[in-house]
This record gives C-alpha cells, sequence and structure tokens, in this order.
C-alpha cells in the first residue's frame, strides 16, 4: 500500500483516541458528543482506510492490537498538527498579530530612533491596521 492510497480524516483520528483514552466507545462518544455508533462507524472506517485493525473489540473489554499500539502516537502527531495548522490559519486570516504597542520615552529618543522606525513598522503591519501617532508636537507628521 503506498502512502496515498488511502483517506483518514481528523474525525476519525480524534474518534480512535477518544476511545483509546476513555477505555470505551460509549464513553468516548459522550465526550466527543457523539453517539457510540457514529464512534464505532469512524474507527471502522479509520481501519479500513488504513487496512489494519487498530483495536480488539469484545462485550466486555476494548484494547489496542500491535499496530493500533503503533500508530497511537502519530494518530495523536496528526491531529496536533491539524489543530496547528488550523490555528494558523485562523491566525493568518485574523491579519496576524494585533493589539496596542504605545512607546514612551524623551524627546530625543523619540526622534531620533522611535519616528524612523514607525514607518518601516506601518508598512511592515499594514494590514494589522498599524497606525502611528505622536503625542509630542515635535514629531507629528514625520512618522508615515
Amino acid at each position: 500500500m503506498n502512502a496515498i492510497d488511502f483517506e483518514i480524516s481528523v474525525p476519525q483520528l480524534r474518534c480512535f483516541i477518544a476511545v483509546v483514552s476513555a477505555g470505551s466507545v460509549a464513553e468516548a462518544g459522550r465526550r466527543l458528543g457523539m453517539s457510540a455508533a457514529s464512534v464505532s462507524k469512524a474507527i471502522t472506517r479509520l481501519e479500513e482506510g488504513v487496512g489494519v485493525r487498530l483495536l480488539h473489540r469484545s462485550t466486555h473489554a476494548m484494547s489496542l492490537t500491535e499496530e493500533g499500539e503503533a500508530l497511537l502516537e502519530p494518530a495523536r502527531e496528526a491531529v496536533r498538527a491539524a489543530q496547528a495548522f488550523k490555528d494558523a490559519a485562523a491566525h493568518a486570516a485574523d491579519g496576524g498579530d494585533k493589539g496596542v504597542v504605545r512607546v514612551t520615552g524623551g524627546v530625543g529618543f523619540v526622534r531620533h530612533v522611535v519616528v524612523p522606525l514607525m514607518g518601516e513598522l506601518a508598512r511592515k503591519f499594514s494590514r494589522s491596521g498599524a497606525t502611528p501617532t505622536s503625542a509630542w508636537p515635535c514629531c507629528a507628521g514625520t512618522a508615515a
């Protein structure tokens, strides 16, 4: 089987991890806000997708197969990576870092150090809506 010959989803991996953590499909379903049948179906589809059995199931117990044991940590890593991707995408969609930065200093420092940097910072962070301003009359209008 080639790496591209199967399809898995993050929700399937989350179900797998939740079942292992909870010790049962029913408890995993409760924790995920899903029915036990939906969790079970997700696990079955995951197993079919990767071509290996991940869990030993019986009416009284559930345990990881050898393959399930080997794939548990990669599943966790994949879910963490998917979450990091989602967080980065949300951050990019929001226009990056946001907030107000105020710099206070003596007139000489503000005039000779801060003001020359303000225009560059405003251009660099233009998507964030940065607006250079000055409370010092000597520096007003020189930032942009």
